[in-house]
C-alpha cells in the first residue's frame, strides 16, 4: 500500500487500513504504579496508602508474576493474596485499578487445570511429528496456546473470567512474542511448530509475528464477554499492525541510562504512525538504578506520553516516588498533577483517535514538514508542544518552534514560532507550549476550564475539541467542537456540540491566554480581570476583543 499526501493525513489513512484504536477507560490514561513484585496484599495497601497520604494521584497497580501460585496463568497465590477480590474492592473506593500480569506459557503440570483442558481441547502448538511444543519460562516447562485458532483464542478468553471475578481491571500480556528462555540460540519457539492460521495450516516461522496481536483478540474477547459494561483494556509487549484495536503496548525492558530516554521520545513517535497509538516505557528504565536526575527527567517526559508507569526490576532499588528526597517528589507530585489536569484533554485526543484515525502523540514533521528531523521533541495533539530534558545536566534547553504563536503552559508568555529558542529547564520543569488559537479544556475536579490561547493575525486556527461521558462502557456521550476564528481586532470562538450525555457541571470555567480588551459571550459580557469567568457550557459563541 502506498499513501501519497500530507503526512498527518497519510498515517490516519494507514489507520483506516489496519482498524482504528478502541476507545480505552479514562482511568487507563491515568497514572499506573508497578514493581516486579509487589510481593503480598499487605504491600500492595501499603503503596497505595503511601500515594494517598502524600497527595500523589493513582490510577492504577499492576501486579507482576509473584501474585501466580507458582508462575501458573490464571491463578492467583492464595498465601500471598488470601482475598484478592477484598483487595480490589478496597482499592477500587480510592479510584484505584489492580492490572495483573499474564504470560501465554502454560506449565505442563498434569495437576494444573489449564493444561489438562488444553490437551482436552487440542489447543497446544505441536511440532511436526505431533508433539507439544515446550519450551522453558517462569513456571519452567510449559506449552503455548496455538492464537491462531478460532477454538483456542475462544477457550483462552473464557479463562479471563477467573481474575474478573475477582475484580481484576486490566491485563499486561508479557512475554507474547512468544519468548523463552534458553541457554543458545533463539529465544523464542522452533519456526517449524504447525500452527492453525484461522484454519488453512502454516508453521510459527509464517505466524510468529501474528502471536501476541492474536493472544490480546482473545484477552479483549475475555473482557468484553464477562464485563460487558466495561472496556476492555490490555497492555501488550509484542503485537503487530492492528494490535490498537485491541491492546496498548509498552517497549519492554529498556536500560536505566540517558540513551534510553533519548530513545523512548523515538520509539513513541515511530510507534504513533506506525499503527500502535498507545506507548510509554518503565520510567527510569527497568532494570538499573537511576539516579534522580535521571528518574525526575523520565517521568516528567512520561507525564505526557500515552502510557504513564513506573516499573522496576527486583532487584533494583525502590521506584515509588517517595523514594529519593523531598524534592523529587515535590517534583513528581507536580507532574502527576498536571497530568491529571490535563486528562479531559487526554480522554478527548483518544475519542480522536478512536473516531477519526489521528493520532494522541504527532512527531513535528505532522505540525511543520520542515521540522523532520526533530527527534527529541513531539506534539500531544494539535495543541501542545512537548520538549523533554534528555541530556544529563542540562539546565535548559533549544526548542524549535513552527510558525505561528505559541505560549508556555505555565507561565502564559507568549513566543513567536518559526524558530529555535533557548528554555530554562530547571531539574523539575519540562518545557510545554500551546499553540495560539487552540482551545484547551483544562480540568478542575468535576468542573473543565476551557483555555483559549490567542492567535496573531486573521483566519481559522486550531480550535479544539471536548469529548466526555462516563467514563467507562458504552453510553451516552457528547461531543464539543470549539472553532476559533480572527478577523481584524476579534477572535471568535463557536461551540457546536453532538450527543446526549449531561456533565455533572453545567458550567466551563473560561479564561483567555494572551492579551485581550473585553469578552462577551452570546452577547453578555464577562469580566476576566480576575481569573478565568464561570460560563453556561451550553454557550453558542464567544467574542474576544484583541
Amino acid at each position: 500500500y502506498m499513501f501519497a499526501g500530507q503526512p498527518e493525513d497519510n498515517v490516519a489513512r494507514y489507520y483506516d487500513l489496519i482498524g482504528h484504536p478502541v476507545m480505552p477507560p479514562r482511568w487507563a490514561l491515568g497514572y499506573h504504579q508497578c514493581r516486579w513484585s509487589y510481593m503480598n496484599e499487605d504491600e500492595v495497601r501499603e503503596i497505595a496508602e503511601g500515594f494517598k497520604k502524600r497527595d500523589l494521584p493513582l490510577s492504577a497497580i499492576h501486579l507482576d508474576i509473584h501474585y501466580m501460585d507458582g508462575y501458573r496463568v490464571f491463578t492467583v497465590d492464595e498465601k500471598r493474596f488470601p482475598d484478592l477480590k477484598d483487595l480490589t474492592d478496597d482499592l477500587l473506593k480510592d479510584d484505584i485499578r489492580v492490572v495483573t500480569i499474564l504470560d501465554p506459557g502454560v506449565k505442563t503440570d498434569p495437576e494444573y487445570f489449564l493444561y489438562r483442558e488444553g490437551r482436552e481441547k487440542d489447543v497446544f502448538m505441536k511440532l511436526p511429528d505431533g508433539e507439544e511444543v515446550h519450551a522453558v519460562v517462569w513456571p519452567c516447562w510449559c506449552a503455548f496456546p496455538d492464537f491462531s485458532d478460532p477454538v483456542a483464542r475462544d477457550w483462552w478468553a473464557q479463562q479471563y473470567r477467573i481474575l474478573l471475578d475477582r475484580g481484576i481491571s486490566g491485563f499486561w500480556h508479557d512475554m507474547n512474542e512468544p519468548a523463552a528462555f534458553a541457554a543458545w540460540g533463539g529465544c523464542t519457539l522452533p519456526t517449524v511448530a504447525v500452527q492453525k492460521l484461522e484454519g488453512r495450516g502454516g508453521t510459527h516461522l509464517e505466524a510468529h509475528n501474528l502471536y501476541g496481536l492474536q493472544e490480546a483478540m482473545a484477552g479483549f474477547e475475555g473482557q468484553r464477554r464477562f464485563r460487558p459494561e466495561r472496556r476492555p483494556w490490555i497492555l501488550s509487549r509484542s503485537g503487530w499492525p492492528g494490535l490498537s484495536r485491541y491492546a496498548w503496548h509498552w517497549t519492554g525492558d529498556s536500560e536505566s541510562n540517558w540513551w534510553s530516554l533519548e530513545q523512548t521520545l523515538r520509539i513513541l513517535m515511530n510507534m504513533s504512525v506506525s499503527g500502535i497509538p498507545y506507548t510509554g516505557a518503565d520510567i527510569g528504565g527497568f532494570g538499573g538504578k537511576p539516579d534522580k536526575e535521571l528518574y525526575t527527567r523520565w517521568f516528567e517526559a512520561a507525564s505526557m506520553m500515552p502510557f504513564f508507569r513506573v516499573h522496576s526490576a527486583y532487584f533494583t532499588p525502590r521506584r515509588e516516588p517517595w523514594c529519593y528526597d523531598d524534592e523529587t517528589l515535590e517534583i513528581t507530585r507536580f507532574h502527576l498533577k498536571r497530568r491529571y489536569s490535563l486528562l479531559s484533554y487526554w480522554y478527548t485526543l483518544a475519542a480522536a483517535a478512536t473516531r477519526t484515525g489521528r493520532t494522541p502523540v504527532r512527531p513535528m514533521y505532522m505540525e511543520d514538514v520542515a521540522m523532520v528531523d526533530v527527534d527529541d521533541q513531539f506534539m500531544t495533539g494539535n495543541a501542545l508542544l512537548v520538549a523533554p530534558v534528555v541530556r544529563k545536566g542540562a539546565n535548559s534547553r533549544q526548542v524549535r518552534l513552527p510558525a505561528g504563536t505559541w505560549y508556555d503552559w505555565e507561565t502564559g508568555s507568549a513566543v513567536g514560532g518559526g524558530r529555535a529558542i533557548d528554555v530554562p529547564a530547571p531539574l523539575g520543569s519540562m518545557p510545554l507550549f500551546a499553540k495560539g488559537g487552540s482551545v484547551v479544556p483544562f480540568d478542575l475536579g468535576d468542573a473543565v476550564e476551557l483555555r483559549l490561547f490567542m492567535p496573531e493575525g486573521d483566519g481559522r486556527f486550531t480550535g479544539g475539541e471536548l469529548y466526555r461521558d462516563a467514563g467507562d462502557g458504552y453510553g451516552a456521550w457528547l461531543l464539543e467542537q470549539f472553532q476559533v476564528a480572527a478577523e481584524g481586532g476579534t477572535v471568535t470562538v463557536t461551540r457546536k456540540a453532538t450527543g446526549d450525555f449531561v456533565p455533572a457541571a453545567a458550567t466551563f470555567a473560561f479564561r483567555v491566554v494572551g492579551a485581550c480588551s473585553s469578552v462577551t459571550v452570546d452577547g453578555t459580557a464577562i469580566d476576566l480581570s480576575d481569573g478565568p469567568a464561570e460560563i453556561l457550557s451550553t454557550f453558542t459563541s464567544i467574542q474576544i476583543t484583541r
